[in-house]
């Protein structure tokens, strides 16, 4: 997966970029932690970590910019940005 102008010049990746990316793709409306963290590894390939993801879920909710919902005893996340449908 490609990154950004500023991830390249900080050295570093900026997991919300893909996250978001994800979930706002449109082909599922909300994923749990470890679906994205799935998709992310297979997307990235790169050595990232489940507690690492679930700690910029937790981020990107406090910034508003996810919404999550505990669904069977799982938290899963969308986009604040993707129209709601069904609710």
């Amino acid at each position: 997966m490609p990154i950004s102008r500023e991830e390249f010049q900080d050295g570093k990746i900026d997991l919300s970029i893909p996250i978001l990316t994800v979930l706002e793709s449109g082909k599922f409306e909300a994923w749990n932690a470890e679906e994205l963290y799935e998709q992310l590894q297979s997307r990235m390939r790169n050595n990232i970590g489940l507690i690492e993801v679930i700690g910029v879920l937790g981020k990107l909710v406090v910034d508003g910019k996810l919404e999550p919902k505990e669904i069977s005893g799982k938290t899963y996340y969308r986009s604040t940005f993707l129209p709601k449908t069904g609710d």
